[in-house]
């Protein structure tokens, strides 16, 4: 649950809202979907646009802006996912 100054200065509808995307993209399936999120909207990657299509550029950022907000939301970053994620396949695959 996130803690400090700015998280109680939140109304209560904006409390539950973070609440909720902690609740959903937190659990092992969430994080496995932000990942996949990431990678197919290419997030990380530096990705070359024509410049002279202002419109490509601009839908690529939105992307990568939504992603950008979710981890904000739950207070992580991409690396903290994709570090959980492959904690988790390596304890599955050494149970087998």
């Amino acid at each position: 649950m996130p803690h400090g100054a700015k998280y109680n200065k939140l109304d209560d509808i904006e409390k539950q809202r973070i609440r909720d995307y902690r609740t959903v993209f937190l659990s092992q399936k969430g994080k496995e979907v932000l990942l996949d999120m990431i990678r197919r909207n290419q997030v990380m990657e530096c990705v070359d646009i024509d410049q002279t299509h202002p419109q490509g550029l601009a839908y690529r950022e939105g992307q990568r802006r939504v992603l950008i907000e979710v981890l904000d939301t739950i207070n992580k970053d991409i690396f903290e996912i994709k570090q959980e994620i492959t904690e988790n396949e390596r304890a599955v695959y050494s149970e087998h």
